[in-house]
């Protein structure tokens, strides 16, 4: 038996939401009017990789490409090194722990609706990240 890989999901998002509508990808117009009703569910992980991207504004790159996950980072070996000179103690390690892992979760959220929102202002970067599994939404409801 294959593993299922990350291209396998991204497929199968698209091909989810192709069923949702009806054996086609949603317009941008209509992906525009699903994101401003807040039906459209972003892929965290496509998110991450794209996030970096032309149309994704900067602040966005900023905040949750650099800051969040260098502070990921940044936090436990701080503490790490206050430990090894005394100045807090080992057990300060778990909640820099978890603020790490805090940070992780924010950066995931954030770069998800770094899409979604540059996806809203970019017919183009709507229309790349549509085709690779980055949105899920329905059609409205009648």
């Amino acid at each position: 038996m294959r593993d299922v890989s990350q291209e396998d999901l991204e497929n199968s998002i698209t091909n989810d939401l192709k069923i949702l509508w009806g054996g086609r990808l949603p317009t941008w117009d209509e992906f525009k009017t699903a994101s401003k009703a807040g039906r459209v569910k972003a892929n965290k992980g496509i998110g991450i990789k794209a996030i970096g991207l032309k149309g994704i504004p900067r602040s966005f790159w900023l905040l949750f490409g650099v800051v969040t996950p260098c502070g990921m980072f940044a936090v436990p070996i701080g503490c790490i090194i206050l430990a090894i000179f005394g100045v807090v103690g080992w057990l300060t390690l778990i909640p820099a722990l978890f603020a790490s892992w805090f940070l992780y979760k924010v950066s995931l959220e954030g770069a998800a609706d770094a899409i979604r929102y540059g996806a809203e202002e970019n017919e183009a970067l709507y229309n790349a990240l549509v085709s690779r599994g980055a949105f899920l939404f329905n059609p409205p409801s009648r």
